[in-house]
Formats: structure tokens, C-alpha cells, sequence
């Protein structure tokens, strides 16, 4: 598929709205591709629907697809896949139709779906099912050894209901509000409560059993690059953030391997963990998609959650103070990790966020401030 006019400029990346004779969508998270295409979730301005889909900038060459609403645009083509009209993912249209609400499509890829009785539904390649429900099913094991917990009540995973036609997933649901979310409502009391039970939480996955499959910091600098460089090529990120990753990736490299690695969850942040709380009692925690879980550096998850309380005081969604209060909370799993890793790792974290974040036009202008926070040699949440 490549539908450029002759002459016509490439956009790299897609416009912040997209438009035809039937309705407007706005352009809400996206990720690119290493095809040079864009994983777009845009919302109808009219009716606030969801819809996954993908933006083929002009000259970019990628096979027609046999589904979707062609919409042109400058530079490009949004090819989008209302009502979850999804060839990879056969069965997401039908548990829309029967009641379901789309949480999130990344087309080909991936789907969440809440059901109308409370079960999440989610929708993935074939070939990914093992990871989903292998991932969920490592860190259960690793928190049923949580011996005499302190400062939580219990600690929970999603657990698996069925798998519906070999690539739907379908989860029990979990009680309690996001960590996020818990910061910008609960009192001060109940939030610090919370972040040191995710603490405690980090802890006791951390002296599970890794198992086999591990994660290096060679690994984390590709992962890092994959988001970084196509932000510098569509002209999101200053050209110095390639290079930044660079000399952060190669201190990492120069610690050389940790001395214990330990089971990470590899995408820790405050909207993967849930709180039920109340004021006066220990919280009861839920932890989410597991499907990325691999043993690693001690460093890296922790590292992971301090440049999201960055990030989220730069979005305005979270109180200075609050982060401060996370951040220190946190310092008692943190000190085991090697104080010059979990910078390092906090770094990279931070370089992910900028190459992640400017691709969505709302906190398009926070690409600057992530890259600066980045550049701190010993970064703060606040």
C-alpha cells in the first residue's frame, strides 16, 4: 500500500486530527512501527468512540489491508478499523457488538475490552497467548511466598478466566483505582499507605525465582533506540536525544552484569498497579499485565516507576510533594539496586518516555522537558 500523489511530501507522523465527510478523530496515543507506519488510537470528536488504527506516511510501502476506513491526509494515510474491524484480531468486532467497551487497539496487535459482566477480554496474536498467560501465572507464584505481609493486606494478579478461540484471554477482574489515579483523589495518608505496600509488593517479586529468560541492559538500549529514533527522524525529539542514549547505555554497559538478578515485571508504572484502600487498613494491591515479565537487573522496575513520578508531575497529574512521598517510599526496595544502575535505568526510562510521549499530541510538549530530565545525572521525581 503506498497511496502518495506524485511529488507529495512524507509526514512521518500523523496528524494531530484526522478528517473525512463523516466524521473527525482525534489522534490520542500512537506508536511507531519499524516499518516506518504509526499505531494510532484515535477518538470520534463526535461520539468519543475509540478506534484503533494505523498512519502510512507517504512513499512507505506495506501490504493493503483486506479491512478498514481509508482516511487521506497531509503527507499520508490514516487506514483506520472502527467497531474493531480487525483481521489479526477475528474475534475483537463481536465482543464490541455484544456489549463490550474498547480500551485500547493496537491494530494487528493487541486489544483490551471490558465486558458488561465485569471480566476483561484480551485480544492478541495466537503466538502471544503463551507470554500473557505465562506471565500472570509467574508472578502469582512469586507473590503466593509474600510471607507475614506489613503494610498490605494481599496481593493479587489477574487471574485467567478462559481463553476463548485461542487468542482471546479472558481475566477475572481486580478491585481498587491505579496508583495514578489514587494520587490525585485519596488523602495523604492513604496515598502514602500505598506506595509503601507497592514497595513491599516490588520486594517480594524480586526475591521470587527468575526462571530462565533474562534481560540485558543490550536489550534495554534497543528497546530505548526503538522509540527514541524514529522521534528524531519525524522531527518530535531533538537530534541529541540518539546520542544521549548513547553514552546512558553505555555506563550500563561498563557496570557490567548485576550481581543477582531477580523476576521484573519490565513495564512497572503506577497505572499497572491497582489499590483498594481505605483509611486505617493495610491496602489490598493488583498487579497487571504480567505478559511482559523476565528476570533482570533489581534495578530496572524501580528505575521504572521514578521517571513515571516524573513524568506525571510534568503532566500536572500528580503534586510534587505526592512524588516526593512515592520516590521515598519506594527508597526501601531501591537501595538494593546499585545506586549508579537505578540512575542509569531511571535515564532510560525517561529517554523511552520522551520517544513514546511526543507522538501524542496532547503531552507533544513535554518531549523537552523528559529530555532534560534525561540529561540529570541523578534525576528526582519532582
Amino acid at each position: 500500500m503506498s497511496t502518495a500523489p506524485p511529488g507529495a511530501a512524507a509526514r512521518l507522523a500523523p496528524p494531530d486530527v484526522l478528517t473525512s465527510a463523516a466524521a473527525r478523530w482525534r489522534v490520542e496515543r500512537a506508536w511507531p512501527r519499524p516499518d516506518r507506519t504509526v499505531l494510532v488510537e484515535v477518538v470520534d470528536e463526535e461520539h468519543g468512540q475509540l478506534t484503533g488504527g494505523r498512519w502510512v506516511p507517504h512513499g512507505v510501502d506495506v501490504p493493503a489491508s483486506p479491512a478498514g476506513l481509508t482516511v487521506p491526509a497531509d503527507g499520508g494515510t490514516a487506514v483506520l478499523h472502527p467497531g474493531g474491524d480487525d483481521p489479526r484480531l477475528p474475534r475483537l468486532a463481536d465482543d464490541l457488538v455484544a456489549g463490550g467497551r474498547l480500551l485500547g487497539h493496537r491494530v494487528g496487535r493487541r486489544a483490551v475490552v471490558a465486558r458488561p459482566d465485569g471480566s476483561y477480554a484480551k485480544h492478541v496474536r495466537a503466538r502471544s497467548v503463551p507470554a500473557v498467560v505465562g506471565g500472570l501465572e509467574a508472578a502469582a507464584a512469586a507473590l503466593a511466598g509474600l510471607a507475614a505481609p506489613t503494610r498490605l493486606r494481599t496481593v493479587e494478579v489477574a487471574r485467567v478466566r478462559t481463553v476463548e478461540a485461542g487468542s482471546v484471554v479472558v481475566l477475572e477482574p481486580l478491585a481498587g483505582m491505579s496508583l495514578l489515579e489514587l494520587g490525585r483523589r485519596a488523602d495523604d495518608a492513604v496515598v502514602l499507605a500505598a506506595w509503601r505496600a507497592t514497595a513491599e509488593l516490588l520486594a517480594a517479586l524480586q526475591a521470587g525465582d527468575p526462571g530462565s529468560a533474562t534481560w540485558s541492559s543490550q536489550q534495554e538500549e534497543s528497546a530505548t533506540r526503538r522509540l527514541v529514533e524514529p522521534a528524531v527522524a519525524a522531527g518530535l525529539l531533538d537530534a541529541g536525544a540518539v546520542e544521549l542514549v548513547e553514552q546512558v547505555a553505555g555506563r550500563l554497559h561498563r557496570l557490567g552484569a548485576p550481581d543477582r538478578v531477580v523476576p521484573l515485571h519490565r513495564d512497572l508504572h503506577d497505572q499497572q498497579v491497582l489499590v483498594d484502600a481505605e483509611a486505617g487498613r493495610a491496602p489490598r494491591l493488583g498487579l497487571l499485565d504480567c505478559d511482559t515479565a523476565v528476570a533482570g537487573d533489581p534495578a530496572l522496575d524501580p528505575g521504572n516507576l521514578l521517571a513515571h513520578l516524573r513524568l506525571r508531575v510534568l503532566q500536572g497529574l500528580l503534586r510534587p510533594d505526592r512524588a516526593a512521598t512515592a520516590a521515598a517510599a519506594l527508597g526501601a526496595v531501591t537501595g538494593g539496586s546499585g545506586e549508579e544502575s537505578l540512575r542509569l535505568h531511571q535515564r532510560l526510562t525517561l529517554l523511552r518516555l520522551a520517544g513514546l510521549y511526543v507522538w501524542r499530541p496532547r503531552w507533544r510538549h513535554l518531549g523537552p522537558a523528559l529530555l532534560a530530565a534525561a540529561r540529570e545525572e541523578a534525576p528526582t521525581p519532582a
